[in-house]
């Protein structure tokens, strides 16, 4: 999320992206170690409390964008009517084939190695689906 407004900030104003999690306790602080890695990215998370995903947060989201499958699936199983606008994060606006579409696995409790791999990987899909997004116009 931050990444994105830190890039993009000519696009942010076309732009808003909000995080909530299937599990999550709201209002907690995020871990020690996704906040250094935030700080290595030059980004703060110190004002982010974490938010539960709700009937209201999906019905005013144009796209509801996952890390893992199975956070999909839960979604459309408890939220049937947001089944034609929830996507995994590297299906969103892919036109690759299928069998490059995959999870991005939460980092949480590993390695810095697995971190580093995971900020890689979101930087490189947000970057995709950002051009994506220009492409079709719909943002400048």
């Amino acid at each position: 999320k931050n990444m994105l407004k830190k890039n993009y900030t000519q696009k942010k104003s076309k732009i808003i992206i909000n995080s909530a999690g299937l599990h999550a306790k709201k209002g907690l602080k995020p871990h020690e170690i996704i906040q250094h890695a935030a700080k290595l990215n030059n980004f703060s998370l110190n004002n982010y409390r974490s938010k539960i995903f709700s009937y209201y947060s999906g019905k005013k989201s144009n796209v509801i964008l996952t890390m893992e499958k199975w956070q999909k699936d839960e979604i459309i199983n408890k939220f049937p009517v947001f089944k034609n606008k929830v996507y995994l994060i590297t299906e969103f606006l892919w036109h690759g084939d299928d069998y490059e579409i995959k999870d991005i696995t939460d980092p949480t409790g590993s390695n810095t190695d697995q971190y580093k791999l995971f900020l890689d990987t979101v930087h490189n899909e947000a970057d995709r689906i950002l051009h994506e997004l220009s492409r079709k116009g719909i943002i400048l």
